[in-house]
């Protein structure tokens, strides 16, 4: 009945190129890819960054890595319990890209002068990149029609996947030609920026109540 539910409202679709031209598709796949600019360009060149912004030596680098992953870990189980008990998803994913995009602007802005509030911020965008996906890949299928929300979803995916090497190469490209990661984290704060705003643009079809209706389950429990 659940499932039912989350697809009241939901126009089923001829084929998958009308799925993959509908506008929550569309904002989705845009969405992902400049996420994942920030994620994997983050991913790949944190230890880089951490070693020519600071006097330390290798095996600090990569104790002081690890630290974005703990939070991150904690932060996406909360976001998911969250998203789950109040049955909505995007106010649990755009806020978090926000966070992300300022928090690696404010690293920007504070420099390597003060390395240990710049790593600080690092650590909280570094969470707040990964603290959404749970809540993302819930939504993906209560927006879209459930016979082509798989090849949906294997589009999405694959933008994110160029996003990655986008990320992963351009980071690179910028701090080897400006010797320097400050055009870097403001790359990455322009990426999550951007994905945050798309987040915001996508609504669900006319008629359809997913991400505003709590689901059965959590209608009972409240009960």
């Amino acid at each position: 009945a659940e499932l039912a539910e989350e697809q009241a409202g939901i126009k089923p679709v001829r084929n998958y190129g009308e799925a993959f031209r509908m506008p929550q598709t569309l904002l989705l796949t845009a969405q992902y890819f400049f996420w994942s600019i920030g994620v994997y360009g983050f991913v790949l060149w944190l230890p880089s960054i951490l070693k020519a912004a600071g006097s330390i030596g290798i095996v600090e680098v990569g104790w002081l890595t690890a630290v974005p992953y703990l939070l991150a870990a904690i932060l996406m189980v909360v976001a998911s319990v969250f998203s789950d008990r109040s049955g909505v998803r995007r106010p649990y994913v755009w806020p978090f890209l926000l966070l992300g995009a300022v928090t690696f602007y404010g690293s920007y802005a504070i420099g390597p002068g003060s390395f240990w509030l710049s790593f600080l911020l690092l650590v909280i965008a570094g969470g707040a990149m990964y603290a959404p996906y749970g809540p993302f890949f819930a939504l993906i299928p209560e927006l879209l029609p459930r016979n082509v929300a798989g090849a949906s979803i294997a589009l999405i995916n694959s933008f994110g996947a160029l996003g990655s090497f986008v990320g992963a190469y351009a980071v690179g490209w910028l701090n080897g030609a400006t010797k320097s990661p400050d055009m870097s984290y403001l790359f990455m704060a322009g990426a999550l920026l951007a994905s945050a705003v798309l987040t915001l643009l996508v609504h669900a079809p006319a008629g359809h109540r997913a991400d505003f209706t709590p689901p059965l389950s959590s209608r009972g429990a409240a009960h």
